[in-house]
């Protein structure tokens, strides 16, 4: 997941890596300050919002919801708790 989000800040490096002979564009902080990847940067807001509204949130309903639906086990008389 954290490759595919980054996926188009490294193309971008390379390519702009590839169009001029320094060999440090990419790691250089006015390339990560840039307009086109601070956009990329607020796009990712997207895939991670659809992943806490349809993964998480229904998970933590679920658990809420079924929690006071638990039994507690109970030993009988004469059960041995190892067995």
């Amino acid at each position: 997941m954290i490759a595919a989000a980054n996926l188009p800040i490294f193309i971008t490096g390379f390519c702009s890596q590839a169009a001029q002979t320094c060999p440090d564009v990419a790691r250089d902080a006015s390339f990560f300050k840039g307009a086109l990847v601070s956009t990329l940067g607020q796009l990712r807001i997207i895939p991670d919002t659809v992943i806490i509204v349809l993964g998480v949130l229904p998970l933590v309903y679920f658990l809420f919801a079924t929690y006071h639906h638990l039994k507690a086990q109970e030993i009988k008389e004469g059960e041995s708790v190892w067995d």
